[in-house]
């Protein structure tokens, strides 16, 4: 099982006080929402973050069925239901769809949803936490074809999740492949997301932590290297890798088990024909000994064929018996690389 998310002392945000939140108020409202959620998901907390986003008053919410407000994509409330039953299965899932406001319009929410525990060990509910991952319109027109790209592609890629949960339902697909499913379709959004979010390069540290963060204890990972910025097709096949890379490690790598660990480090060296490489190690350690897979699944695919041909990427999967040790080498001409100094 990976490892569980959950959210304790969270009885705030269920307090009178914290419902009264909505009357006005000289201080800023907070950049997240934070709904809570009984089992059954109706909404029993919702802060002034939530109000922010949303124009809806806590009094307008309370005791409505989340999927109702939560998911403008999901009139029957599957995706928003499979998301909470991800949560008790795994606990912990990710929020990465259209909210709907209470003008009609809509915003792309990204955040996650965790548990909420009632003492030790009783799950009471979920806590829904999310922003506003939406772009601004640029001031400049001519560059408001970024605008439209990222609207099409989350629009195209919502449908997409919701035709295929539906089709695996329907057809009574064995549950892990509709969760693989829906996380490479989730992490295909998420890399379309950062590549036009940075517009034109992004930190390969913040690449990692957007990955890895949401889904792991920070005790148990280590990042370390030099501040890198990636840009174009480099952002989104290394989203991809990244999230395959730490799929395996949640499910039968090191970070399957408590005492398991993560470490990622990346360089700048020269390669051995002088051009100028980013060498970037994944190492895991202290899970159940592992061996070589006899099936070659998406994810090796994706980093022994993919990479190459996409980047000029050389890769390497070590399957050690301490765990799985990953080396990607990429040439900075093809990634438009570059050092912060």
């Amino acid at each position: 099982m990976a490892q569980l998310k959950v959210m304790r002392n969270l009885d705030w945000i269920d307090h009178p006080q914290a419902r009264a939140s909505d009357e006005p108020c000289n201080e800023p409202q907070p950049a997240f929402a934070l709904v809570s959620l009984d089992l059954g998901g109706r909404i029993v907390g919702w802060n002034g973050g939530a109000k922010a986003l949303s124009g809806y008053a806590a009094e307008d919410v309370l005791g409505r069925f989340g999927g109702a407000l939560l998911c403008a994509e999901d009139r029957d409330g599957i995706i928003f239901i499979d998301g909470l039953t991800r949560a008790l299965r795994e606990g912990c899932s990710p929020v990465e769809r259209w909210h709907r406001r209470c003008d009609g319009s809509r915003f792309w929410a990204t955040g996650t949803t965790t548990l909420r525990l009632h003492g030790d060990s009783a799950v009471s509910g979920f806590l829904v936490s999310f922003k506003d991952a939406s772009l601004p319109l640029p001031e400049d027109p001519s560059t408001s074809t970024i605008q439209d790209a990222r609207y099409w592609v989350r629009s195209a890629l919502t449908s997409v999740h919701a035709i295929a949960l539906q089709t695996v339902r329907a057809v009574s697909c064995d549950q892990d492949v509709g969760t693989a499913l829906e996380r490479r379709i989730v992490a295909l959004a998420g890399a379309y997301d950062a590549r036009l979010e940075a517009a034109s390069q992004v930190t390969l540290f913040d690449l990692l932590s957007r990955a890895l963060w949401p889904r792991t204890d920070p005790a148990t990972v280590r990042l370390e290297g030099p501040s890198v910025r990636i840009g174009g097709n480099a952002v989104q096949m290394l989203s991809l890798a990244i999230d395959e890379l730490l799929a395996n490690a949640l499910v039968h790598g090191s970070l399957l088990t408590s005492c398991g660990s993560l470490a990622v480090s990346w360089a700048l060296r020269p390669h051995q024909s002088g051009a100028p490489q980013l060498e970037i190690r994944w190492i895991e350690r202290g899970g159940k000994p592992i061996g070589t897979p006899a099936r070659s699944g998406f994810g090796r695919k994706l980093i022994e064929k993919a990479l190459p041909y996409e980047l000029g990427a050389e890769t390497c999967l070590d399957f050690q018996p301490e765990g799985l040790c990953c080396s990607i080498s990429l040439p900075l001409s093809e990634i438009g690389c570059a050092a912060d100094r």
